[in-house]
């Protein structure tokens, strides 16, 4: 049987990510949030606490157990409008079959979707004639072993994109297609985010080319976001435009709304200020 001790110590190294095994350039491991060490310690303790009523342990080794980890700071860091408005000019402008991670930046502003959705994209899944792009399945960035499931079932879905998209997609295919006649390559997946070695690019290099992008945009270290940032950077740019959150919860493949009002609920404050507004001039002209 497992006892406290040892309990205490795998949540330790859990919290440290020591179990890690990522194909980065990153010296030590990442840390997990509190929350998520946290929610693990939870469902163990049920499970223990299930086989202590069916008598197949006598005791809890999660009592007492203390979690650690990275703290969330409650915000989620985004972009303002204009640097995100900059940050789009410079990707598309330098996306292109010899640097797929700008076009990487490109598609995660424009659309919002995770890292691991981008990467797993194929040709088959855009929809050039109605502007489409249908996420089905993710790419494991962290370990390397190709397609996997996306992250929960409401993460399967359609993503409305302008025809500046397809158009763009349509180039870097054309140019991609072009480099594998020259070559003799035949990719039988028909990825989108393979670079001109044939292989999908990393989270890492992703993140490399939305460094350069933001330097290219002025924008300064302390105010410059990671990959998942351009997802909640989108998000924030819709709200200040009014797009509805039922549709950008859709849109982001959260099951709940209620998600997205948790993840975003501060950036609807001044939206909630304006609807408030109206609401009280229309009962006042009724």
């Amino acid at each position: 049987s497992i006892r406290p001790i040892e309990w205490q110590k795998f949540i330790n190294d859990f919290a440290a990510g020591k179990d890690r095994k990522e194909k980065t350039t990153r010296k030590r491991p990442r840390e997990r949030s509190k929350d998520i060490v946290t929610k693990m310690n939870s469902y163990v303790r049920g499970m223990v606490k299930a086989a202590i009523n069916e008598r197949i342990l006598f005791s809890d080794f999660t009592f007492g157990t203390k979690t650690s980890g990275v703290c969330s700071s409650g915000k989620v860091k985004v972009l303002d409008s204009r640097d995100f408005a900059k940050v789009k000019a410079i990707a598309i402008e330098r996306a292109s079959y010899r640097n797929i991670g700008a076009l990487a930046v490109y598609i995660g502003s424009m659309t919002g979707m995770r890292i691991s959705e981008v990467l797993a994209l194929t040709w088959p899944d855009i929809d050039t004639k109605l502007c489409v792009i249908h996420v089905t399945r993710s790419w494991d960035h962290l370990y390397g072993t190709g397609f996997k499931p996306t992250k929960t079932d409401s993460s399967v879905r359609d993503i409305e994109i302008s025809p500046s998209v397809i158009e763009l997609l349509n180039k870097i295919h054309q140019e991609q297609a072009a480099s594998y006649l020259r070559t003799g390559y035949r990719d039988e997946d028909q990825m989108i985010m393979r670079d001109p070695r044939h292989n999908v690019i990393t989270d890492s290099a992703c993140n490399k080319a939305l460094h350069v992008i933001q330097n290219k945009a002025g924008i300064p270290e302390d105010k410059q976001i990671t990959f998942h940032g351009l997802r909640h950077s989108h998000v924030s740019y819709l709200i200040s435009k009014g797009v509805d959150i039922y549709y950008i919860s859709k849109r982001l493949g959260h099951s709940d709304v209620t998600i997205t009002m948790k993840v975003y609920g501060h950036l609807l404050d001044s939206q909630r200020k304006q609807e408030a507004h109206k609401a009280v001039l229309f009962m006042d002209q009724l």
